[in-house]
């Protein structure tokens, strides 16, 4: 049985004898592996042959002080290894192994695959960002990334995503936490105002409909009763202000335009959600590869997409956004046109617009700009500078991309129209 490369290549299987031609694969053809491998036990087995194996065996005849004269250590050190990479494996002694493990690779004599310092720097990342992660799925990583001698995001196909695919139980416990299941003629109120001065803070949830068929629910708002439908499995990305959740403080479509060409769609389906890309020269939009764990999504510039997910916030295009766990996430997204913004639980917006305090909600206007509200009243940023506006316009901005009768959402660029029919098909005209 065999195991492939992103790209397609077969993975190489080595001996001790060529321990570093994982390096030199991944540095010379820019071969990745796709970390999805690590999460699984059968493919993970074979990268464990085709890999560890080789290394066990360096390993065992370094500590003997013999030269590496037979093809195999003795097989109960592999019984020994093997377990630290399961999951009942114990931290302390993953660790003791990996430190050893480092060490071999990076002797400055045969295999001297990089160096200690960027080994450290390697283990600390990911230990950083699996902080949540059981200890045999981060030697897992860790074993991979070294004999490779690059970091997560260079060895994996996934890139800045990886730590989404690798989260595991944690990254899952964290998407179904967000959910909030919205039974057919549920009732919610819209209000802006949120007193982040006495400590609250905003609530996010991801609304969905977890059966097979459309499901409505009720806004209540300036008076007016306004209805949002949601496809089978469908979702929308929700604020409250209140620990019950009954009291919206906004609620953003899965509809973000980069410009009058590009968009990016959040798609619920029975297994999480789905990231698509639609574009004006498309007839129908095109998958994402599989991003792990998707909190909340927008456009980036060049057709790209920014993820927030369980433990990071990341661009499919700019290496140079990535906010991890510790930095502290924001809990929304947003980006119209040439604008951005991400909004944090205690009010504060970071943004292109600059940054802000007391910030309750946002609103996309397809590409053409945003507009915010929060404790000095709603502002509209679509000419680039702001111009007061009522908070009954912005509500009704807010909820104008979702139609009251037919379709669950609706937003029209200068060249596109963009649909998420009453089936969850989403439709680019």
């Amino acid at each position: 049985m065999e195991i492939f490369y992103q790209d397609g290549t077969p993975v190489p299987q080595i001996e001790y004898k060529n321990l570093n031609l994982v390096y030199q694969m991944v540095r010379r053809d820019g071969s990745r592996l796709s970390a999805g491998l690590l999460t699984e036990d059968t493919g993970f087995a074979i990268l464990f042959m085709y890999w560890f194996k080789a290394c066990i065996d360096y390993m065992w005849y370094a500590d003997h002080g013999k030269k590496p004269e037979f093809q195999n250590a003795p097989e109960e050190e592999y019984l020994r290894i093997l377990p630290l990479f399961r999951e009942d494996a114990q931290e302390d002694a993953c660790r003791e192994f990996l430190e050893k493990y480092s060490r071999m690779l990076t002797t400055p004599h045969y295999p001297n695959i990089g160096d200690r310092d960027r080994a450290q720097e390697i283990c600390r990342e990911i230990n950083a960002r699996l902080s949540d992660t059981a200890p045999y799925l981060r030697l897992r990583t860790a074993a991979a990334c070294l004999l490779a001698g690059c970091f997560p995001e260079e060895l994996f196909s996934e890139g800045e995503g990886w730590p989404g695919v690798l989260g595991g139980a944690a990254a899952a416990a964290r998407f179904e936490e967000d959910l909030l299941a919205v039974e057919d003629g549920a009732v919610f109120l819209l209000d802006f105002h949120v007193d982040f001065s006495s400590g609250q803070r905003l609530i996010p949830r991801t609304l969905c409909n977890k059966s097979e068929k459309m499901c409505s629910f009720t806004v209540l708002f300036a008076g007016e009763q306004f209805f949002v439908e949601l496809a089978p499995y469908g979702i929308l990305r929700a604020v409250f202000s209140d620990p019950a959740c009954t009291k919206l403080a906004g609620l953003k479509g899965c509809i973000s335009c980069g410009d009058t060409k590009r968009a990016v769609i959040q798609k619920g389906t029975k297994d999480g959600v789905q990231l698509l890309f639609a574009g004006a020269r498309y007839r129908k939009p095109l998958a994402y590869p599989q991003a792990g764990v998707i909190l909340d999504a927008c456009a980036a510039e060049l057709g790209g997409a920014v993820i927030l997910g369980a433990g990071e916030l990341y661009s499919t295009v700019d290496s140079g956004l990535c906010l991890q766990k510790k930095d502290g996430l924001p809990i929304r997204c947003f980006r119209s046109g040439y604008q951005w913004a991400r909004l944090y639980a205690d009010g504060r917006l970071e943004s292109s617009l600059g940054q802000m305090e007391g910030i309750s909600a946002v609103v996309e206007d397809a590409e053409r700009g945003l507009l915010v509200c929060g404790k000095d009243g709603a502002a509209d940023y679509r000419s680039n500078c702001a111009k007061p506006v009522s908070e009954e316009a912005f509500g009704k901005i807010m909820l104008s991309r979702f139609p009251q009768t037919g379709d669950c959402e609706v937003q029209e660029t200068q060249i596109m129209k963009l649909t998420v029919r009453a089936s969850g098909k989403v439709e680019v005209l």
